[in-house]
C-alpha cells in the first residue's frame, strides 16, 4: 500500500502535476506499469484512483500520487 512517511522520492520519480500530460506521453513503462498491477497491496490504491479519489492518479498506465507540501503540486509514482 502507498506509504505517507516513505519519504525517499527523488527527482526521477517526482513532476509537476502540470507538466504530467506533456512529461512525455511516450508511455514506454512496460516493468514498472507490470509491477504495480501485480503488487496486490496496492487494489485499493487503484481502485481510488479509478474513482478519482484519495489523490491517486492514473496516466499512461502507471499509478501515480498527487501531493502538495509548500510549492506547486507534484505526482510521485507509486512504487510496487
Amino acid at each position: 500500500m502507498y506509504d505517507d512517511d516513505n519519504d525517499d522520492s527523488n527527482s526521477d520519480s517526482v513532476i509537476n502535476a502540470d507538466q504530467l500530460l506533456s512529461y512525455g506521453n511516450e508511455c514506454n513503462n512496460g516493468e514498472m506499469s507490470q509491477a504495480q498491477m501485480g503488487d496486490d497491496t496496492l487494489a485499493s490504491c487503484w481502485d481510488m484512483a479509478k474513482a478519482d479519489k484519495g489523490n491517486f492518479v492514473i496516466d499512461c498506465g502507471l499509478l501515480y500520487h498527487r501531493d502538495q507540501v509548500e510549492g506547486p503540486e507534484s505526482l510521485s509514482i507509486v512504487r510496487a
